[in-house]
């Protein structure tokens, strides 16, 4: 229980961690665009296409992990996760300007 525990909060700061990456990346080399809502939506997308992948392949996700736990039950906590920081980061995203020490959607 402790590992699976460790396993989806490893998942879930790694999400966090590059998201905040991607946005500090996109600003610092492409320009100030206020790319933090821009990336939330994207995530919010890339996890409604990932539980349409895990639905439609019903079968193939049922194969156990070597945690104990479903390939499915795995992708739709990493889904579940994206879609509440994507939603939250694309919602307010604006308001996080200072990121690593880069200000980031300052106009």
């Amino acid at each position: 229980m402790k590992i699976r525990l460790a396993t989806s909060a490893a998942i879930a700061i790694s999400t966090y961690t590059g998201t905040l990456a991607i946005v500090y990346g996109l600003t610092r080399f492409v320009g100030d665009y206020c790319w933090a809502p821009r990336v939330g939506g994207v995530l919010v997308g890339l996890a409604v296409f990932t539980q349409g992948i895990v639905f439609a392949h019903g079968n193939r996700m049922q194969r156990m992990l070597r945690r104990g736990i479903t390939l499915e039950k795995r992708m739709m906590q990493l889904c579940y996760f994206m879609s509440i920081w994507g939603t939250f980061v694309w919602a307010v995203g604006d308001f996080i300007t200072p990121i690593w020490g880069l200000e980031v959607c300052s106009k």
